[in-house]
């Protein structure tokens, strides 16, 4: 029987080859400021298409005499991430842990897990190895 693996609050980002940001700046909304930009990427048919993407937080790139241990993360930081409720703009901030991971096909990786900022302990990594990142 296949394992399976709670997926909750983890995720992967890849290398994006095929993207430019075409503008970056700050929208300002109930009161306060957000960055935000639009990314031009392009579909399957290699037509392009444009997202607005706005900033969840800052993150900072721990250094490996800067680590607590051997699983702490590459990157990091304090995330906020839109409430997906009713009622508000108002939404949770997370910390953010990044780990660089190498595919089974020799690609690089970040293997991305959040937890609520108040909450104590280790970062949740995912166990299972990446095998089919869309490069």
């Amino acid at each position: 029987m296949e394992q399976q693996y709670d997926n909750e609050k983890t995720g992967f980002l890849w290398h994006e080859t095929n993207s430019t940001v075409m503008r970056k700046g700050s929208l300002t909304l109930d009161g306060k400021k957000h960055y935000v930009a639009i990314i031009e990427s392009y579909n399957d048919r290699g037509e392009p298409k444009y997202e607005f993407m706005m900033s969840a937080g800052l993150l900072h790139v721990n250094q490996q005499h800067e680590k607590v241990s051997e699983n702490s993360p590459d990157i990091g930081g304090a995330i906020t991430i839109p409430s997906t409720g009713t009622g508000g703009n108002e939404g949770q901030v997370f910390k953010l842990g990044g780990w660089k991971k190498i595919s089974k096909k020799n690609q690089e990786y970040t293997s991305i897990s959040i937890k609520p900022k108040e909450e104590q302990g280790q970062y949740v990594q995912r166990k299972e190895e990446l095998s089919d990142v869309p490069f």
